[in-house]
C-alpha cells in the first residue's frame, strides 16, 4: 500500500516508500510542501479540488480513482482513499 500523511492544511508529513516510488520523489522533496503538487494546474485552481479539502477538514471520508502528477509531470492515476486520522496525544486530525 502506498501511503502519504497530511496536516489539516494539506501539508506533507510523511510517505512511506511504495508511494515515494509511485510519484518517482524521495521524501525530502515532498515533505514540508502542499498535496496540490500532485495535481494539474487546472485541477488545482478547480472547485471539485477545493470542495475535496473542504469535505476533508469536516472528517469526511474521500475514495475514488485520482488523476495525480508525479515528478517530470508524469501522469499518475491512483485507486486511493483519504482516512480522517484522530490523535488525541496532538489533539488534531491528519490525512
Amino acid at each position: 500500500n502506498a501511503i502519504i500523511h497530511f496536516n489539516l492544511d494539506g501539508t506533507i508529513i510523511f510517505a512511506n516508500e511504495n508511494f515515494l516510488g509511485a510519484v518517482g520523489y524521495a521524501l525530502s522533496e515532498i515533505r514540508g510542501q502542499h498535496h496540490r503538487m500532485f495535481v494539474t494546474d487546472a485541477d488545482r485552481d478547480s472547485q471539485a479540488y477545493r470542495l475535496f479539502w473542504e469535505s476533508l477538514n469536516r472528517g469526511e471520508f474521500q475514495g475514488g480513482e485520482y488523476r495525480r502528477v508525479g515528478k517530470g509531470g508524469r501522469e499518475i492515476w491512483l485507486q486511493a482513499t483519504y482516512n480522517p486520522i484522530f490523535d488525541p496525544s496532538a489533539g488534531l486530525t491528519r490525512w
